[in-house]
């Protein structure tokens, strides 16, 4: 016999409605982070906008140097120039896509 009062006392049908209600919330909670939409998957997407951030920012910083160039007069200056130019974007598009992998 236990020495527990009356009034303190709880049958076991309260008992186990308390133990389904926590399965439920610990359902639930698990379901927010791991499920579909859930936290952690939030996070994924969070990181893969990030990632394109600084892709495209690495291409708006090339884009920007580009502009910023001065202009050649000359032909053997201007072709230099362009192919100076495709080198260096062939260069950060393969770069960028060795990124994604």
């Amino acid at each position: 016999m236990s020495n527990i009062p009356e009034e303190h006392k709880i049958d076991d049908d309260t008992v186990d409605g308390y133990i389904e209600k926590l399965r439920k919330i610990v359902d639930k909670s698990q379901r927010l982070e791991y499920g579909p939409g859930g936290i952690m998957e939030m996070k994924q997407t969070i990181a893969d906008k990030e990632l394109e951030i600084d892709r495209l920012q690495k291409y708006k910083v090339f884009a920007i140097m580009i502009a910023n160039e001065p202009w050649e007069l000359s032909y053997e200056k201007i072709e230099w120039q362009r192919n100076w130019w495709s080198k260096l974007a062939r260069g950060l598009v393969k770069e960028l896509e060795n990124d994604d992998e």
